[in-house]
């Protein structure tokens, strides 16, 4: 029996894109509907839920089953949108979180946004979003162009699942330095080490460091800080070369669209200890290299320099993860579950 996907025009594009290709793929374009009307039950004007979540339904005959999709960066939980679920799938669940309390609650990889069809499919697309939601979406009108302009940077999920070269000797890393507290605190220090150790190695050719949206670079940042803003392209080519790359938890220690990234790519990848869950294993040496302070990070890096068998390990592990666990089709497999 076939199956219709009814999807809320009003989720953000962007987030939404990496689930929305899971589905085509599952069901076909032809099975997904647009409609604000199925979810007349579910305030979307509640919770910020734009930002925090997507909201679709799976119709089987008589059988239909309402999903949740949870991109936000927190670990909070929406309680209008787990009241209206069958499944919320969230992607940033802390550890510490009773799962036996939260029957609905499910761990996803973290995804991130990309280009789910053509440019001027994805700019008709924008336009029937708008169509369906009678034009009033619900957080702007520049939030929902600015999403759909967005998109048209980002590559297609076939161009991330495509092979990487790694370039020997070279390491790209380009990265936000944000002025929320736990950054400020962690993520920005160890993103700062990272270059630091790469720029004073000889034996590598680093590029990239950390850029600010906005405002002046703090003086201790200067010396990590880059001289050039990388358009979308430059990142995407210029990180598909690095010879390994490097993690570390973001805001609100945020598994960030970078891991899943890495993953699709198949790097080898360097990390600081992951703060929330993941519904794969991931172990030290065998799937990525964690470090915990500048020593074991200036070792894993001379490592990952000079070992070539064990980078190659790492590519083929991060790899495998991605397929088995993290790509669109798989999330997917792992939120229907047994209504597949």
């Amino acid at each position: 029996m076939n199956s219709v996907v009814l999807l809320d025009p009003r989720n953000k594009a962007l987030f939404a894109s990496f689930y929305v290709e899971g589905l085509r793929k599952m069901f076909g374009s032809k099975s997904l509907r647009y409609s604000m009307l199925p979810f007349g039950d579910l305030d979307r004007a509640k919770d910020f839920s734009y930002d925090h979540y997507m909201c679709f339904i799976v119709v089987r005959g008589n059988l239909k089953r309402k999903i949740i999709i949870d991109f936000h960066d927190s670990t909070s939980i929406s309680a209008e949108a787990y009241r209206w679920c069958d499944v919320y799938a969230k992607i940033n669940i802390a550890t510490t979180t009773d799962m036996s309390s939260w029957p609905k609650l499910i761990s996803i990889p973290p995804g991130f946004g990309i280009r789910t069809n053509s440019v001027a499919g994805t700019l008709i697309g924008g336009v029937k979003d708008l169509w369906h939601m009678k034009f009033r979406p619900i957080n702007g009108l520049y939030a929902q162009f600015y999403n759909t302009y967005a998109m048209l940077l980002r590559p297609t999920i076939q161009k991330y699942e495509q092979k990487s070269e790694s370039v020997s000797g070279y390491v790209f890393h380009a990265s936000t330095l944000w002025s929320v507290d736990n950054c400020m605190q962690f993520t920005n220090p160890y993103r700062a080490t990272f270059i630091r150790t790469c720029k004073s190695l000889p034996e590598i050719r680093f590029e990239g460091g950390l850029i600010k949206p906005h405002g002046h670079i703090p003086q201790e940042y200067e010396d990590v800080a880059s001289n050039k803003r990388y358009k979308f392209h430059e990142y995407f080519q210029n990180t598909m070369r690095s010879m390994f790359v490097f993690n570390t938890p973001a805001v609100h220690q945020c598994h960030g669209w970078k891991l899943g990234e890495y993953l699709a790519m198949g790097k080898a990848i360097i990390s600081t200890p992951i703060s929330n869950r993941l519904p794969f294993p991931f172990e030290d040496g065998k799937n990525l290299l964690v470090v915990h302070n500048q020593e074991e990070l200036v070792e894993a890096i001379h490592r990952l320099s000079t070992d070539n068998e064990l980078r190659r390990s790492l590519e083929e592990s991060s790899r495998n993860i991605y397929t088995n666990y993290c790509s669109p089709i798989a999330v997917m497999r792992s939120v229907l579950g047994d209504f597949l």
